[in-house]
């Protein structure tokens, strides 16, 4: 018998799943530090430019805004403003008289405790939000950089968060969603101009105000209120070794717990660590620190931007994990060349949602299946997995047997491991085969639900005949996914999309040629629905009185009375207004009869006199005056006719006097 002694080694190669921010695209080391007592300088220069001999500057006033107030995660234990500054409830002023000097240092120093806390979201808060409290809709609304109200935006949220209806899962989706898909990238473009929201989704990439402002932006297009921060943060990009600067990142509001932060650059989701100095909460990501007027003569003056130089006085031992991780491989022994499952078990270990971050870096001879990078999301006492495919390479050694260990940290403090044993004679397994074991374990928490409602209504319910009328409809998306391919007819066709949260408004022409009650039918249909509505409204003939004279002619003597009897009837049903009766003769002598309660009939019985009249033949004119639903004018006449019968020549000689006095 052939004797064979095999070799047997141990190589330590590395897969490591890292539980800290250390890696390239993400300018950030991660602080578990509890608590850090920090010393910060705050402030900029004026510098003044007398052009003249006689050039003054009467006075300067100067509002810093960047102010650090007290919150759950910093307290503020002093600031000091430079002369002649005031610190006032979230600004420092500054007001200068009669300057001679060329160069003002305009600024404060503060003595802050920052902290390092979890905010707890202990239940479930319904998504889509059912109601937005009125101090927090300023922060839905779109502004000048983010440009929430962008489709494409709009969209884009709205695919991330298909199926979701849990708020803090969405809010989740959409940070992790930024962080692994736009590019951090310190170029001269956007550092020196700040992009909007959708040029920022476009482009895929941007600074930290930037990636914020697309982030808040998805938010908002989704109903979710969502601020932006200003303030500053340790950052590895400033040499040599990392250093602090300027930062922005965002607060979202989540009902009956209010303002949790959100730093997509630094992939800190629902929190952020103890290296962030809040100053000043905006709408947009482009509002001024400082704001500034003077009053001078042949003098410019240039506020610089803000200098920040920040020095840790003091810091507490890092927070212990509040999440424990089991890991294993899913198979024990494989060949060279095959693949292999890594399992990782997370516990969240508290009763409010925590969200943990790991990147998954290898040695040389081992690939990982997709991103390297990770977050997880976590909710009250949740147990998940992880899955992760790796791929063994082909250059080992035949007489060896080589261990492959993973570490997994959790913390400073605390790690988890796991390995398998790769060596000729083992099993391959192809990537399908876990792909199938991943697909049988994971459970999706997906809910299908989608909903569309349709509201319509004219802009008046009252028209005349041949007016011209709209037809609005609102339509709504009220389930939990994107719709697209909406089809929209009122005779004519329209096609919409519509984000979650999403209401648009489509307009019609109204047909106003018919007289009566009218029916506007508009159908909403897409793939999976079909809704239709009625919006009701009448139109009016334009409406008709007339006059029903008992007597047209009258044959009365000089300095007679005589009654005069007529009906003012409405033919139609059309609606009007203010009628009145007006009796007219020669143009010159004008009675007036307002009628009020007008029923359609009104009867007028009225005694006269022939004093006024100075002809054998007189001709009184009855014009009615009334208005339609729209408040034009209309009229309609009649005329009744006063003869004076066997005139002698005195009498007619009588008549041609009293008309020279009329």
């Amino acid at each position: 018998m052939l004797d064979t002694k095999i070799n047997t080694a141990k190589i330590s190669i590395f897969i490591i799943l890292i539980s800290l921010l250390i890696f390239m695209l993400i300018p950030l080391t991660f602080s578990y530090t509890e608590e850090m007592q920090l010393r910060a300088l705050i402030s900029t220069q004026a510098n003044i430019n007398f052009k003249e001999k006689d050039s003054y500057v009467q006075s300067l006033t100067v509002n810093l805004s960047y102010l650090p107030t007290d919150d759950y995660r910093q307290t503020v234990l002093n600031i000091t403003p430079a002369e002649p500054g005031v610190v006032h409830d979230g600004y420092v002023l500054f007001q200068y008289k009669d300057l001679l000097s060329e160069k003002l240092t305009i600024g404060y120093e503060t003595n802050i405790i920052t902290r390092f806390i979890r905010p707890r979201v202990r239940n479930k808060i319904d998504f889509p939000l059912k109601f937005i409290d009125k101090t927090t809709s300023a922060y839905i609304q779109p502004t000048a950089n983010i440009d929430s109200d962008n489709p494409k935006i709009a969209k884009q949220a709205s695919q991330i968060v298909d199926g979701v209806d849990d708020y803090y899962q969405a809010v989740y989706k959409l940070a992790d969603w930024t962080q692994q898909n736009i590019k951090y990238s310190l170029t001269t473009f956007t550092e020196n101009a700040t992009q909007k929201s959708s040029w920022v989704l476009e482009n895929r990439y941007g600074v930290c105000d930037e990636l914020t402002a697309l982030f808040i932006g998805m938010c908002r297009s989704l109903k979710i209120p969502a601020r932006f921060i200003s303030g500053v943060a340790y950052t590895s990009l400033i040499p040599p070794s990392g250093g602090w600067g300027p930062h922005g990142w965002a607060e979202v509001y989540f009902p009956e717990i209010g303002w949790i932060p959100f730093d997509v650059t630094y992939n800190q989701i629902g929190y952020v660590d103890a290296t962030h100095i809040k100053l000043k909460d905006n709408q947009d990501s482009s509002e001024s620190s400082t704001n500034y007027g003077w009053s001078s003569y042949e003098v410019d003056i240039i506020i610089g931007s803000l200098d920040f130089y920040v020095e840790k006085l003091s810091e507490s031992e890092a927070s212990p994990s509040i999440i424990s991780i089991d890991s294993h491989f899913d198979q024990k022994k494989v060949a060279p060349g095959s693949n292999n499952l890594l399992v990782v078990e997370w516990t969240n270990n508290v009763d409010y949602y925590v969200v943990e971050q790991y990147y998954l870096t290898v040695p040389n001879g081992i690939e990982v299946e997709g991103s390297k990078r990770f977050n997880i999301m976590l909710g009250p006492h949740e147990v998940k997995k992880t899955y992760h495919i790796i791929k063994t390479g082909t250059n080992f050694d035949k007489d060896y047997i080589y261990t492959i260990p993973a570490v997994i940290p959790v913390s400073p403090i605390q790690n988890a491991t796991a390995s398998y044993i790769v060596s000729v004679g083992h099993d391959t397994y192809d990537q399908t085969y876990f792909e199938n074991i991943i697909s049988n374990e994971i459970s999706f928490d997906i809910v299908e639900q989608k909903g569309v409602s349709l509201d319509c209504w004219s802009d008046k319910h009252e028209y005349m005949i041949n007016d011209s009328g709209t037809l609005s409809c609102n339509i709504s998306n009220n389930g939990l996914s994107y719709l697209d391919g909406i089809i929209v007819c009122q005779k004519e066709c329209q096609e919409i999309e519509l984000g979650i949260t999403q209401t648009k408004v489509v307009q019609f022409p109204l047909d106003i040629s018919s007289q009566g009650p009218q029916s506007a039918i508009v159908t909403l249909k897409n793939d999976e629905t079909q809704t239709n509505i009625s919006a009701q409204y009448l139109v009016y003939e334009i409406p008709e009185l007339q006059f029903i004279v008992s007597q047209p002619e009258i044959s009365a003597g000089i300095d007679e009375q005589f009654n005069i009897e007529f009906n003012l009837t409405q033919t139609d049903n059309s609606p009007i207004s203010d009628p009145k009766v007006e009796l007219v003769y020669d143009d010159r002598n004008i009675k007036e009869f307002p009628i009020s309660d007008f029923n359609g009939v009104q009867t007028f019985d009225l005694v006269m006199d022939t004093r006024n009249l100075f002809k054998e033949e007189n001709e009184i004119f009855l014009t009615a005056v009334y208005k339609d639903i729209n408040g034009n004018l209309l009229t309609t006449e009649s005329k009744i006719v006063i003869r004076f019968d066997n005139l002698s020549l005195i009498d007619r000689i009588f008549l041609f006097f009293r008309g020279l006095h009329f």
